[in-house]
């Protein structure tokens, strides 16, 4: 198996060479890359107001439950949710198969959420109960109160979220076969997306990470990250699910093995792994972005 890993061995070594693959010269030169700032959170466990309290991404507790003690989400195992935003945008089930975006109107008066998706069709949802870090909800059609789960601390600014819904935009699969240039695009969106969601997982649970349920080809070691085969892309599936085609699919996933094996500058100085896989990975965008992939 042919993995292509980024990941410092030591502080003494600036590069290195496994059995299985690759790895990119990374030279820890905190003067050069001095990594992202962290995202600032706001705790809302004080808030009063509903609209306060909706926007941030909500978890079904039952099926966050059963993921956790899985590990992973075996074939037709639901991770339903909500990612609500403060613009008006939402992202439904982000950690599912089946994901939908959408705008979303609250009536105050009646506490219900009057969703609009962007495929067409509308739903709406009546909230029996809210706090900071509880959601109680029902779907007015089929009557069935539900608990979601969050942590009652939300982005100070919108962009960071990962769950924001322009962070997502990769994930909605095109109509038509995608160029070179259409998929480099998808795939650098991708890394965006992730080194922002490692960014918030650094500062919500420090050394942490879970990746369940979301779609991608990224290996996570502590302090680097490989590239899966395209049998394991095959086997997951879920990143096909994100372009035209399994080939395009694959594509992006070369495009990601060659990229990765650039040299980069890494700061050798971030808090966490996860902070530093963060910071890896909007270096590698950046070069993904400024590179002609063929």
């Amino acid at each position: 198996m042919r993995l292509f890993l980024i990941v410092i061995v030591s502080a003494l070594l600036a590069s290195s060479c496994t059995g299985n693959g690759t790895t990119a010269d990374n030279k820890k030169d905190s003067a050069v890359n001095k990594g992202l700032p962290f995202p600032v959170l706001v705790n809302i466990t004080r808030a009063k107001d509903i609209k306060v309290l909706l926007c941030q991404n909500w978890e079904n507790k039952e099926d966050a439950q059963d993921a956790a003690l899985s590990g992973d989400l075996a074939p037709g195992m639901p991770y339903r949710g909500f990612a609500f935003s403060r613009d008006g945008s939402m992202i439904q089930n982000p950690r599912d198969l089946v994901t939908s975006f959408g705008k979303w109107q609250l009536d105050m008066a009646t506490k219900k959420i009057t969703i609009t998706y962007t495929t067409g069709g509308k739903k709406t949802y009546t909230i029996d109960y809210i706090d900071a870090r509880k959601l109680v909800m029902e779907n007015d059609e089929e009557k069935k109160p539900v608990e979601y789960q969050a942590d009652g601390r939300v982005h100070k600014v919108t962009a960071d979220d990962p769950f924001y819904a322009g962070n997502n935009q990769w994930r909605i699969k095109p109509d038509h076969a995608e160029t070179n240039d259409e998929i480099k695009k998808r795939l650098g969106e991708s890394l965006m997306f992730y080194s922002k969601y490692l960014n918030d997982q650094a500062i919500r649970t420090n050394s942490t990470l879970s990746v369940i349920g979301l779609p991608s080809i990224y290996l996570w070691y502590r302090r680097g990250v490989a590239v899966k085969t395209e049998k394991m892309m095959e086997d997951e599936g879920r990143w096909i699910q994100c372009f035209y085609s399994k080939e395009q699919a694959n594509k992006a996933r070369e495009m990601m093995e060659d990229i990765i094996s650039r040299k980069y500058n890494w700061n050798a100085n971030d808090s966490t792994w996860v902070k530093y896989d963060a910071d890896m990975l909007h270096q590698i965008a950046d070069t993904l972005a400024k590179t002609t992939m063929k």
